[in-house]
């Protein structure tokens, strides 16, 4: 009698209907439509889901062929995708160019395509516990070994659903302790000199005594805590830029996560090391030598069945290409966005993004086809005149003007100085005693006279956004100063938006801003 006989019986003899296993037809359609929608899906989706997580089979062949373009830098759209099916033969399986069509029209937009993705990646998972489940089943009623072995592999189906299989390995106490004595009794006996075989290392023969057989010593460091570089590659730090000949123990540089990070050691020039040029997807290049370690994904990893790894440049070498058409094999994250706090900066970051973008090179005027960017730049606290058609001024902000009443006749005025307590010059010179007409800078507190609130040194270094730009050095050499890249990131996006709002352009799939 089978299981499905006994099950039966026991209900009766009454068979219920086939129970469909759990999937979300709309959010595997929608997942995928949003990766043949936009690149940045694509790279959102692969985070939670692999291939196998999918319940129609043709979804399963449309991921596959997305995720080789996409690790070869290449499109992922529609046109794409079926020109990859039809060159593996999975054209008709996948459905055809008509359903991947349907796909893209299924979601409005490519931004929710990460959480179709966990709606899909949840109800895989249910699956396999329902598989699982099954095979638990199976196991009580085979009722075949010892009890408690098949608890064991009951337990370890229900790890195998999320991966989260452990391994123990236990010994007897009386085992571990004969063999801790011998060791200590061997260890009496000797007379100081390397009994194992020496790496090389001094430090570390002192701390191992050699190398012994049946030892498995790990040595091992977070990846990036060491490089072996090209002493002209240069290095992002807090303050700008370094080469790897010049960082020296304590300097900042910027780690994988985007924080600053402090140099603890750093070892002599090596020479007459291999060493190779890595190129990358984008163009750029990088010499690294033999033993550089890289943490790379490969597309083994990249289609679930891997994790990443840390190879050296020379495994990298020998593992570069895979398949008869030589597709490149490894791909490298990038480092995270740089984090660092406020930056103090001598201009707001959106009205110098809007004065490189549109703004004159030689002044402090700015072109504009709308009144929206200079309302923008108004709310940064810089003053917006408009000069004529298209055509503004950029000046900085003055101090409030304050209306007071006059000590003297009580006559209601504004006076032009946080220090003038009269109206004018009849009532001043009454009061030269107390409220002298020579005037002090608000900025720099030094001793002027004159109609402005400041001194003519104060007004030169910073009084006019003239001045402010020649202070940030792009008056007459527009480009974006150190100190801006290194802002926080609010600030780097508030940047951005003003050049981007006055001469950026946007096309599927790409952003471009550009400062003449």
């Amino acid at each position: 009698m089978s299981i499905a006989d006994i099950s039966d019986e026991r209900l009766g003899g009454a068979r219920g209907p086939e129970r469909t296993p759990p999937h979300d037809l709309l959010a595997e359609q929608s997942a995928l439509g949003g990766m043949l929608l936009s690149k940045d899906a694509v790279a959102d989706v692969i985070e939670s889901l692999k291939g196998a997580d999918f319940y129609v089979p043709k979804h399963e062949l449309i991921f596959e062929a997305i995720l080789s373009l996409y690790s070869h830098g290449e499109p992922t759209d529609v046109v794409a995708v079926t020109d990859e099916l039809i060159k593996t033969g999975e054209l008709g399986r996948a459905g055809g160019a008509d359903y991947l069509h349907t796909l893209t029209s299924i979601v409005p937009t490519a931004a929710n395509a990460g959480y179709y993705a966990g709606i899909v990646s949840e109800r895989a998972i249910l699956r396999r516990l329902v598989d699982a489940g099954t095979r638990i089943v199976q196991l009580g009623y085979a009722g075949e070994g010892d009890a408690t072995d098949i608890v064991n592999n009951a337990q370890a189906e229900i790890y195998s659903v999320t991966g989260s299989e452990t391994a123990e390995d236990y010994v007897p106490l009386t085992i571990a302790v004969d063999a801790a004595v011998e060791e200590i009794e061997a260890a009496n006996g000797r007379d100081g000199t390397m009994t194992g075989i020496p790496t090389g290392f001094r430090e570390l023969d002192e701390l191992t005594n050699g190398l012994h057989g049946g030892q498995m010593i790990v040595v091992a460091a977070r990846p990036a805590m060491g490089k072996a570089l090209a002493l002209d590659t240069p290095l992002p730090t807090p303050t700008g830029w370094v080469t790897m000949g010049d960082v020296k123990v304590g300097d900042e540089l910027y780690d994988a996560d985007g924080r600053p990070t402090r140099v603890v050691a750093a070892t002599e020039i090596m020479e007459g090391r291999p060493c190779y040029e890595v190129e990358f997807s984008d163009g750029s290049t990088i010499v690294a030598d033999a033993q550089h370690q890289w943490v790379t994904e490969t597309r083994a990893a990249r289609r679930g069945s891997a994790g990443a790894e840390v190879i050296t440049t020379e495994q990298m070498l020998a593992t570069l290409t895979v398949g008869a058409d030589e597709r490149a094999n490894h791909s490298i994250r990038t480092a995270d966005v740089l984090k660092a706090p406020d930056a103090d900066l001598p201009i707001p970051p959106y009205a110098l993004g809007a004065w490189l973008g549109d703004g004159h090179s030689a002044s402090a005027r700015l072109t504009s086809e709308t009144d929206e960017i200079p309302a923008f730049i108004e709310r940064e606290g810089v003053r917006v005149e408009r000069r004529g058609n298209m055509l503004y001024a950029l000046k900085v902000a003055e101090r409030t003007l304050l209306v007071r009443n006059c000590e003297v006749c009580g006559t209601e005025f504004t006076a032009r100085h946080p220090h003038v307590r009269t109206c004018g010059r009849t009532c001043g010179p009454k009061n030269k005693g107390r409220h002298p007409e020579r005037l002090t800078c608000v900025d720099c507190g030094s001793p002027y006279s004159g109609e402005a609130q400041r001194c003519a040194r104060c007004h030169r270094d910073h009084g006019s956004f003239a001045a402010l730009l020649r202070k940030a050095g792009v008056l007459g050499d527009k480009h974006v100063p150190a100190q801006y890249l290194r802002a926080s990131v609010a600030q780097r996006r508030d940047l951005l938006a003003g050049l981007m709002d006055t001469d950026g352009t946007v096309v599927r799939g790409w952003a471009h801003a550009s400062s003449p």
